[in-house]
């Protein structure tokens, strides 16, 4: 089985490139033949071809056509189902609001995924994919590397910040709770400066985590305690009795309700219990591991190339789908305010604007008195 998987960007680590790359690993194991498509490639594309999976930033460099293509970003993978009109596609969708992401429209799609009830909604209530043709598929942990961890200690002693996202700026409220509570909180992410591409060799060593998404579904698999945060703002700590419904909203945005308080956040890290956090891991790793969600996704692949081939879609009659479709990513992609300016650079526009003016006043009193004592003097 030949199958494209296509997104927008293969640059730095982050949660839809992970996935991407236990897919790929997951389908070279049961002898498929992966082939990764995005517009911009960097630094992680290298992972990916280190497992001899080939990945290309054009799909004129791929002289075969694939059986199947799934998508991950709505125009790369209508670019994917152009380029190969008799090919079917499965979509899924990552995000309530990742810019750009707009669906295709085009009958080929045969199945619509959704990572949470959140991106479920996005589909059904965004782009008007009927309810009954969207499964939800939670994401699936890599129970090899993520190993259970030993037993957690009665009161968490230490606790980490697992976000990409995050700053030392908004993650001080969380930082003085954990002072306050007596536990040591390390910081782990791209904007700490502490990129972190081998998770599963650190969060052994933390009781407590604050995270969200792959992360957080990560902490849990290893045994740790995990409080919902990121700079959204803050959700609760993961429970066996909340499970279901947070699992179901991938403990992300949905979630993240509450301000980031110290307050707020000493209430999450006083709910602590061991032996609860023991029991989540437990239920994570029996139903949420990557095997059972690759067994899945396979099983889908399967069934979409029989569909096909038994009712193959017309190659072209697409251009009305495609000018819909392009009509829709216009508006998506539509700038109707002015971009936001980051501190630091509107710091530096009016550091830039008070030297202009002050350079502009010591040019008058030069010039002024100077210039009429040279009048004087002649």
């Amino acid at each position: 089985m030949r199958v494209l998987l296509t997104t927008c960007s293969l640059v730095a680590s982050g949660g839809v490139e992970m996935h991407l790359l236990d897919l790929a690993r997951g389908l070279l194991r049961r002898r498929c033949e992966p082939v990764v498509y995005a517009p911009k490639l960097g630094a992680f594309a290298a992972r990916l071809r280190d497992l001899s999976v080939p990945v290309v930033d054009d799909l004129a460099h791929l002289h075969t056509t694939p059986d199947l293509v799934h998508g991950h970003y709505g125009p790369s993978l209508m670019a994917a189902l152009l380029r190969y009109p008799t090919t079917p596609g499965v979509q899924t969708c990552h995000g309530w609001d990742w810019r750009g992401d707009v669906p295709p429209n085009l009958p080929r799609v045969l199945r619509r995924l959704a990572v949470d009830a959140v991106c479920r909604d996005r589909l059904v209530c965004g782009f008007g994919v009927p309810e009954e043709d969207v499964q939800v598929l939670f994401n699936g942990v890599d129970l090899a590397r993520f190993a259970p961890r030993p037993k957690l200690p009665t009161t968490p002693r230490r606790a980490v910040v697992f976000s990409n996202y995050q700053t030392h700026r908004t993650v001080e409220p969380i930082v003085t709770a954990c002072g306050r509570a007596g536990v040591a909180v390390d910081l782990v992410g791209r904007r700490f400066g502490a990129d972190c591409v081998q998770p599963e060799c650190l969060l052994s060593d933390y009781d407590l985590v604050f995270a969200k998404g792959r992360c957080a579904w990560e902490a849990l698999a290893t045994g740790c305690a995990v409080v919902v945060a990121d700079t959204t703002g803050l959700g609760p700590l993961v429970t066996s009795a909340e499970l279901p419904a947070l699992r179901l909203c991938n403990f992300g945005k949905r979630l993240m309700v509450d301000p980031l308080t110290v307050e707020l956040v000493g209430e999450q890290i006083a709910r602590y219990d061991a032996a609860d956090a023991a029991c989540v891991s437990r239920q994570v790793r029996r139903e949420n591991s990557l095997e059972l969600l690759l067994d899945q996704l396979h099983s889908i692949y399967s069934e979409v190339i029989a569909e096909q081939q038994t009712d193959p879609a017309a190659a072209g009659g697409d251009d009305l789908l495609l000018a819909a479709y392009a009509e829709r990513l216009c508006r998506e992609l539509a700038v109707d305010e002015p971009r936001a300016v980051s501190r630091s650079r509107l710091i530096r526009k009016r550091i830039e604007a008070r030297a202009d003016r002050l350079v502009r006043q010591a040019t008058r009193l030069v010039k002024s008195p100077w210039s009429g004592l040279g009048r004087r003097a002649a």
